[in-house]
């Protein structure tokens, strides 16, 4: 693999984690197999894709900001192209970062989807 993100089963915080690594494990078989369907997922070994940057809230409201972590999570697995997902999650001491195993196509639709659930500021692709 490409070290895209080993040990980030904690990425859902336990909800939807399932589905999360379940997407992400989906893609390590096909880099030695690639399929016509997904050979431009694999195509690049060394990752040239963009990095979807999403900064998640932390309020008062932890079930509040679960709920938002798993419409997030919900949003990126509509998702699948080459791009990275690199979550920001403030833990009350700093922010933890996590990257996601999942990757997703950084399309102005789902762009404008998170940003409509986390707020334009907190979303950025570089």
């Amino acid at each position: 693999g490409n070290g895209n993100g080993n040990g980030n089963g904690s990425n859902g915080h336990g909800h939807g984690n399932g589905n999360g690594n379940g997407h992400g494990n989906g893609k390590i078989p096909a880099k030695s197999a690639p399929t016509p369907a997904r050979a431009e997922t694999v195509s690049a070994p060394g990752f040239n894709g963009r990095t979807l940057k999403l900064h998640l809230p932390r309020s008062q409201d932890h079930e509040g900001d679960v709920q938002c972590m798993q419409i997030v999570h919900d949003i990126l697995c509509t998702s699948s192209g080459g791009d990275q997902v690199t979550l920001y999650v403030p833990n009350g001491v700093g922010i933890v970062v996590l990257r996601s195993q999942h990757t997703v196509n950084c399309t102005p639709g789902l762009l404008d989807g998170l940003r409509k659930v986390l707020g334009p500021e907190q979303v950025a692709v570089e």
